[in-house]
């Protein structure tokens, strides 16, 4: 007789896999476009698979190497072919790699690509967005964050401390990084914006922002799903200030996060930590050579928790090394507020391009 665990586990296995079928044909049937695979292992196997049931038009496989390769049959092209594939296309990067870790990758494939571009991770996350949904109107939220928001909401834009004096967003279009529990996304609503764009990582987030988006009735805030590096994708449109809150210190590579911001927009409002003697208790420092020299990094392990960031661990720059990374990159620094917290200095600044 047959081991009954492991009977349920292979059981278990495939209702998984059949669970992940199913989204993946939901999701690739509603881009309503051709879907092109890069990558041939496991994952773009599972995705093939999909396209072909469902009988979603394939756009061609692509990966790295430049030799000429077959998968399941199928040639297998360079990226650099993805220049002669229709912008309309949809390119899914079938691995289980975190976008940092295919920075190359990701980097190669919008240089000849300008249509959608998506990883596999996030087209799966769905089942967790709904799972957060359901359990949203439990949510209570955190007493710190109301105590904090319940006196800044009643006083004029000029005086919130994560937005420089005189600073407004009024008729303006704003890319949002990590709403959290939507408290930034309300003094920026507050301010009449033409519209706000909320990029956010982490479902039982993106569900509560969602929640506070239908109950505030805010026609002109977009909120979309995904890891907030993959943003020149996930935002095409033209921005006039990105507002990066709380978010660059969770980033694992905050140079290169922090260079497609600025090739993006012209006005960025950078608010968080940064390595100091007010740091607590520092494990260890990285050391990264960039264009404009050595930096050294500090290394801050991530909790996982949904205050955290989506790696294990992440980097944070002294702000004399931040000055220099964005003044080589053409943008003036001018800080407007810093205090010191349990876990470390915190800087509020604006960046704005050079004229």
């Amino acid at each position: 007789m047959g081991n009954p665990q492991t009977a349920k586990s292979t059981e278990a296995e495939e209702e998984i896999r059949q669970s992940m079928e199913t989204v993946l044909k939901a999701r690739c049937q509603a881009f309503g476009a051709p879907v092109a695979i890069v990558g041939t292992q496991s994952a773009a196997v599972l995705l093939l698979n999909v396209l072909q049931n469902a009988d979603i038009p394939l756009a061609g496989i692509y990966e790295k190497s430049p030799h000429p390769a077959e998968f399941q049959g199928l040639e297998v092209r360079p990226l650099e072919s993805l220049s002669e594939v229709d912008p309309k296309t949809v390119v899914v990067v079938a691995s289980s790699a975190s976008s940092i870790e295919l920075e190359d990758t990701l980097t190669r494939i919008s240089s000849v690509f300008k249509g959608q571009l998506l990883c596999l991770e996030h087209l799966l996350d769905l089942p967790g967005l709904f799972q957060a949904l359901e359990t949203a109107l439990d949510y209570k939220y955190g007493s710190h964050i109301l105590d904090e928001w319940a006196k800044q909401m009643n006083e004029a834009p000029s005086h919130w401390p994560h937005i420089p004096d005189g600073f407004s967003v009024e008729g303006k279009t704003v890319l949002e990084f990590g709403p959290f529990e939507g408290h930034f996304s309300m003094m920026l609503m507050s301010q009449k914006p033409k519209r706000v764009i909320g990029l956010e990582g982490r479902p039982d987030n993106f569900a509560k922002v969602a929640l506070l988006k239908a109950y505030l009735d805010w026609s002109n805030y977009t909120l979309r799903f995904g890891d907030m590096h993959l943003f020149p994708s996930l935002v095409p449109e033209a921005l006039d200030v990105i507002f990066c809150s709380g978010v660059l210190y969770h980033s694992e590579k905050p140079w290169w996060f922090l260079k497609s911001c600025m090739e993006k927009c012209d006005t960025i409002i950078i608010s968080g930590h940064v390595s100091s003697e007010h740091s607590k208790k520092p494990q260890r420092f990285q050391k990264v050579g960039l264009e404009n020299g050595n930096f050294e990094f500090e290394v801050f392990a991530e909790g996982g928790d949904n205050l955290s960031g989506l790696s294990q661990h992440s980097l944070w720059f002294k702000e004399e090394d931040l000055i220099s990374f964005v003044n080589h990159h053409g943008f003036q620094y001018e800080k407007y507020r810093e205090w010191v917290n349990p876990h470390g200095l915190w800087i509020c600044s604006l960046l704005t391009r050079k004229q």
